[in-house]
């Protein structure tokens, strides 16, 4: 008996579910099985999950990156950095630059968005805080950048000559954890600092806020689209958030 092969293709997963034999007198109709995100099997809203939370986030991110913006202009205006932490300004570029890798492996517009602003701004704030820092902290704000720069052209030449695509979006989910967990821990550098004079004056609080919700949101929206790589760094950075707002509560500057 004659038989025809069927390709079933899923609109919604836009990918090869299954090759079924269909017999001209016995069809067999398979249904298309495409994997939910964790969010749905929870009764989450694709809509709200996929498209508005992930557009909040994309504000919420640029606006994290901006929050600084009105701190480092007064600076600039004083001359001089006073109690302000340069050190995540090196760790925005590199991690913005990550990012923005990752969203163009992965096509994901909202990731792009959300870093291709900050990695311009970045740069104006590297060179800002170079310029006023003191001698000693300028070298380690240089250091810093030369090192996330290099580790980011060490990635490139590796993934050119190794890897095919899903690697390199591995290699360089793995790379944007690192460095965006060290992005959302950077303020607790000064800890000891904080606990020794008993003032938070090193944490601008308005960056530690917008650094929370924004990983709060990024993280209901990788566990939408079942981006664990996108998960892990935006849960613990909301969680690290918290400790420095506490830190801020309980040591008032």
């Amino acid at each position: 008996m004659a038989c025809r092969s069927v390709l079933l293709v899923s609109l919604t997963a836009s990918h090869v579910l299954a090759f079924k034999p269909i017999q001209q007198h016995n069809i067999e109709i398979v249904s298309p099985r495409a994997k939910p995100s964790l969010l749905a099997l929870r009764g989450g809203n694709d809509m709200v999950t996929k498209m508005i939370v992930p557009t909040i986030a994309t504000g919420l991110a640029n606006g994290m990156f901006f929050s600084g913006l009105p701190e480092v202009i007064n600076k600039r205006t004083q001359g001089s950095l006073g109690d302000f932490n340069p050190l995540p300004m090196p760790v925005i570029f590199a991690n913005c630059l990550g990012w923005l890798i990752y969203s163009f492996l992965k096509k994901d517009v909202f990731i792009m968005l959300s870093n291709a602003p900050g990695l311009l701004l970045s740069v104006w704030y590297v060179l800002t805080v170079v310029k006023l820092a003191d001698p000693a902290v300028s070298k380690q704000v240089e250091q810093t950048m030369m090192l996330l720069t290099a580790v980011h052209t060490a990635l490139a030449v590796w993934c050119c000559f190794n890897a095919d695509r899903a690697t390199m979006t591995t290699v360089y989910g793995i790379a944007c954890n690192i460095i965006l967990l060290m992005y959302y821990g950077a303020p607790l550098s000064t800890i000891g600092t904080v606990l020794k004079s008993r003032s938070s004056a090193s944490i601008y609080l308005p960056t530690v806020l917008v650094n929370g919700v924004n990983g709060a949101f990024f993280s209901i929206y990788a566990l939408a689209i079942n981006d664990m790589l996108l998960l892990a760094p935006n849960a613990i950075g909301a969680a690290l958030a918290a400790v420095q707002v506490l830190l801020c509560v309980a040591f008032p500057s």
